[in-house]
């Protein structure tokens, strides 16, 4: 027996190819169940066109397999195959009544393993088959088949395949077409009226050629030629047309070059459209300082694309824009006018620019009350916020008092009250602001930081209140213990029993404090000496018991407080200060006087106060036992 060593290596590379592709299939490939198609059309397996994997199987005693689409819409249909046949795979795209419309083939690929077809082509809304046939009758294998729709997204009207039913085209602007293998040709026409240089350009977009055919408006072939892509190439060649001069109506004829040609173009027309008309709205147009509008042109015919521009016959009134927008300047009157390029269309309109009246002013607050050296600013607020003259002035009744400047801020000079008001230059709209200015109180002192009393005693306390010319002098007293000692408002304190208590003097003004510290002691009651005549005398040395005169016991008694009272006089006048020694059996009372100022006020060695200048001074009052107090005296 003679052996073909060809056959012999090509029947074992075939049965190889097999158990590695059963290996594959087995380990790394995940299928979804299996759908054994139909034989015929009659029992075609419906997929759907969303891309999902549909597994099938050739067996040896199968040789073709159908499958049943559904296009809603017309579009583009990707039919994708992937086969583990070691044979050739025909594919065949039939349509609903069993009309071949398209035939590829997916040859398996030895050192891949596997045969890969992708296919892309455009169809008409309908149902299509799609057909699987081995190319040998031997051989069995799975394969793998998906489709995928995408929408054309079209906006040529169909059917337009006849030049009576074309479809009309609006210069400027951009038409989708479609040819599938049911709509093999498309009409379109475009009128022309006052156009110049008119140009006709079709652009396929995908793997496709076209013949183009421009015809006249009798239907007449003008001239012809081709437009075609290449998605490999990148290379897109586009049918054009141009005529300078053209006549009232073209039409457009685009035809497949074959069967196999389907997809997508694009249709411009483009020209010199002249105005013939400019339509402003709107009608009337009145607006306020500083206020915007817009004033919108209306060309016709729609279409064209001559260029026009805005002007203003006085820009210190009112000014535009090149796209219409209308600011308003200063009260007055404008005309816009619109004019087309060649000058021939113009339109215009009569702008009035007014002014917004303010209606009132407003201050932030109507009352205030500030420290002498003190700023505050004041805010105005004008109404209507889109007022057209929102200046406004201001005013201080007493400057002296409190001076304002010119953009509100208020200074308080002295005490005193003074009124700020804000008047509008539109209007003479007021509103007016009351300021009180006071001098503060910096600190209190009291006359004396410790007083000693005895039971029963009642001195007073002098608060000496920082700066003398403080607006607000008033000042509360408190004791810290009022059964040791008690206070009354005027700074008068009694001792009730022994101890220590302190006094508190608190301003009004500031809350500034000052403290007493008083001590108490027990009232002692003093022996007064005992005279012996010489009758005693002389009994007491006849007797024997004493020749020697009988001494005296006394106890000498220091000043524990001095209480100053304060006066008020004028320049050249002269007063003399009242001071209480407390206790009043004081052994010393003799006193000293001193003037811290005595170019405002001098005083005597025993008391006497004279007014030099107006002023303030502080009169220092010292005991012999060092006992110090303090009282004020004013000058006016």
């Amino acid at each position: 027996m003679k052996y073909n060593g060809k056959k012999i290596l090509k029947h074992l590379l075939i049965i190889n190819s097999m158990m590695l592709f059963l290996l594959f299939t087995s380990k790394n490939i995940a299928f979804s169940s299996e759908i054994n198609a139909g034989e015929s059309s009659e029992k075609a397996i419906t997929i759907d066109t969303e891309n999902k994997m549909n597994i099938g199987n050739f067996k040896n005693n199968t040789s073709v397999c159908y499958y049943k689409v559904t296009l809603l819409k017309d579009g583009q249909l990707k039919i994708n195959l992937k086969s583990y046949l070691v044979n050739e795979i025909k594919v065949d795209i039939l349509s609903s009544n069993q009309e071949l419309l398209k035939t590829t083939t997916c040859v398996y690929d030895n050192k891949k393993q596997v045969g890969v077809l992708e296919d892309s082509s455009y169809y008409d809304a309908g149902i299509y088959y799609i057909r699987l046939q081995k190319v040998f009758a031997d051989g069995e294998g799975k394969y793998e088949l998906s489709t995928k729709f995408f929408n054309s997204n079209t906006i040529d009207k169909e059917p337009n395949n006849d030049i009576t039913k074309a479809q009309k085209l609006t210069m400027q602007k951009k038409v989708t077409g479609l040819i599938t293998f049911s709509d093999k040709s498309d009409y379109f026409y475009v009128d022309v009226t006052n156009e110049k240089n008119l140009k006709i350009n079709i652009a396929p977009q995908f793997d496709v050629s076209f013949i183009v055919t421009i015809l006249d408006k009798n239907g007449n072939k003008i001239e012809s030629g081709t437009a075609s892509y290449s998605s490999s190439s990148k290379k897109l060649v586009e049918y054009q047309f141009s005529a300078k001069n053209p006549d009232s109506r073209y039409y457009i004829y685009i035809q497949e070059v074959d069967s196999k040609n389907t997809g997508k173009y694009t249709v411009k027309t483009s020209g010199d459209v002249k105005i013939d008309s400019i339509s402003l709205i709107p009608s009337r147009v009145s607006i306020h300082i500083g206020e915007k509008t817009k004033l919108v042109a209306y060309i016709s015919p729609k279409n064209a694309n001559e260029g026009y521009s805005f002007s203003s016959s006085n820009k210190s009134v009112a000014t535009v824009s090149k796209n219409g927008t209308i600011v308003g300047k200063k009260v007055g009157k404008a005309t816009i006018t619109v004019k087309s390029k060649s000058g021939k269309v113009v339109s215009k309109r009569v702008v009035t620019v007014k002014c917004i009246r303010v209606k009132s002013v407003n201050l932030n607050v109507t009352n205030k009350t500030l420290k002498v050296g003190q700023k505050y600013q004041l805010k105005a607020t004008v109404s209507p916020r889109k007022a057209t003259n929102k200046k406004i002035t201001w005013k201080s009744s007493h400057p002296s008092i409190a001076k304002v400047s010119s953009n509100g801020k208020v200074t308080a000079i002295k005490p005193g009250t003074a009124t700020i008001t804000v008047t509008s230059k539109d209007g003479s709209h007021k509103r007016q602001c009351r300021i009180k200015v006071y001098r503060p109180v910096k600190s209190v002192q009291l006359s004396s930081k410790t007083k000693t009393l005895t039971e029963g005693q009642s001195v007073r306390i002098n608060a000496i209140v920082k700066p003398s010319n403080a607006t607000i002098k008033a000042v509360s007293y408190h004791t810290s213990n009022s059964n040791i000692v008690s206070v009354s408002s005027k700074g008068v304190i009694t001792a009730k029993r022994a101890g220590t208590a302190i006094i508190t003097v608190t301003t009004k003004d500031g809350k500034k404090k000052a403290t007493c510290k008083v001590y108490v002691k027990e009232k002692v009651v003093v022996q007064q000496p005992t005279k012996t005549s010489e009758k005693d005398d002389k009994q007491n040395t006849s007797s024997g018991k004493s020749k020697a005169k009988t001494k005296t016991d006394t106890k000498t008694v220091k000043v524990s407080d001095i209480s100053v009272e304060g006066c008020s006089l004028s320049v050249g006048e002269t007063k003399k200060i009242s001071v209480s020694i407390s206790p009043s059996n004081a052994s010393n009372k003799k006193v000293t006087y001193k003037s811290n100022n005595s170019n405002v006020v001098t005083v005597s060695s025993n008391g006497v106060v004279k007014g030099i200048s107006r002023g303030v001074a502080t009169i220092t009052v010292t005991s012999s036992d060092g006992v110090t107090s303090f009282c004020t005296v004013v000058v006016k």
